[in-house]
């Protein structure tokens, strides 16, 4: 691979950062509202990763907007896994 190559591919990486990057705050926006819709109490932690946190059962679980991963769930993502989960902590007694 020449040094061009190179380049070009960092180039094209650096820019599809920047374009998920720039979803998070509609990514954020929908998060809340799904969460809100389903009843479930959160707070947005930090706005620029899009981390929310949900506080159940002495519990504090974590959902990045941008990414969508759930903190300690590696095998599941999105914020309708993050629904799933939120609810089956807050079932627990």
């Amino acid at each position: 691979m020449s040094a061009e190559d190179f380049e070009g591919i960092k180039q094209l990486a650096k820019a599809n950062h920047a374009t998920r990057v720039a979803k998070t705050p509609q990514r954020l926006k929908y998060a809340i509202e799904e969460l809100a819709r389903n009843g479930i109490t959160h707070k947005v932690c930090n706005e620029t990763t899009g981390q929310i946190n949900c506080y159940l059962n002495g519990t504090t679980l974590t959902f990045y907007a941008r990414t969508g991963k759930i903190q300690g769930y590696e095998n599941q993502r999105g914020i309708k896994a993050f629904i799933r989960i939120c609810r089956a902590e807050s079932e627990k007694k």
